[in-house]
């Protein structure tokens, strides 16, 4: 499975630390840029003080601190995207196409990544269910305004996601300078190439070229 990650050249040292390090930035879900990240529905059926049965409904619910109980580490998120196509992934990740998107392979060998589902509303559970919704299922789980994105997470306990020997291609945006391509080639992993991109005016996708 080949993901991407988008990244705008004006962070230049950022995008080295991948090519060179060959390593993945993790995040907490709260720094990430959706405002309903981690929440959700919570419903059931509560009794007042007069004894009468009442539905309450809370809304929104943040997933407590991202602790899984085998592991007392705190989870992290590293996002990709499978929409390498998408022209509004480029104009929002990859600085309106002058930035870069990293292409990293993933196999069975590694933990594999997981795909984000995305639904008309935030998830619902009920407060009478005998456990709590994991971290992980409902950080997968967004509203349809992110569907272009094509994501896909993977939950780390450390700051870096290791992608040794991993990294196959860097695609440049349509705009993305020359001088810039002179100094990615410098930058390039072992194994790993350059290809640019235009803009194709009949399907208005990107297309490599």
């Amino acid at each position: 499975m080949d993901l991407y990650k988008f990244r705008s050249l004006a962070q230049l040292d950022r995008v080295a630390d991948i090519l060179v390090s060959e390593r993945l930035f993790c995040s907490r879900y709260s720094h990430l840029n959706d405002p309903f990240e981690g929440q959700y529905i919570q419903t059931g059926v509560f009794r007042s003080d007069d004894g009468h049965s009442t539905v309450r409904i809370s809304t929104p619910s943040e997933v407590g601190d991202l602790r899984a109980p085998e592991n007392p580490t705190e989870l992290l998120i590293c996002s990709l995207s499978s929409a390498l196509d998408d022209v509004r992934m480029w104009s929002h990740y990859a600085d309106s196409h002058r930035g870069v998107a990293i292409e990293v392979s993933f196999d069975e060998v590694c933990a594999r990544p997981r795909q984000v589902q995305y639904v008309e509303r935030l998830p619902t559970y009920s407060f009478d269910a005998p456990t709590s919704p994991r971290p992980e299922e409902v950080l997968t789980t967004k509203t349809t305004h992110w569907a272009y994105e094509k994501e896909y997470r993977f939950f780390h306990n450390a700051t870096f996601l290791p992608i040794r020997d991993r990294i196959r291609r860097v695609i440049l945006g349509a705009r993305c300078r020359d001088t810039d391509e002179t100094v990615i080639r410098r930058l390039l992993p072992s194994g790993a190439r350059i290809v640019r991109t235009r803009l194709d005016p009949m399907t208005s996708k990107v297309v490599l070229r």
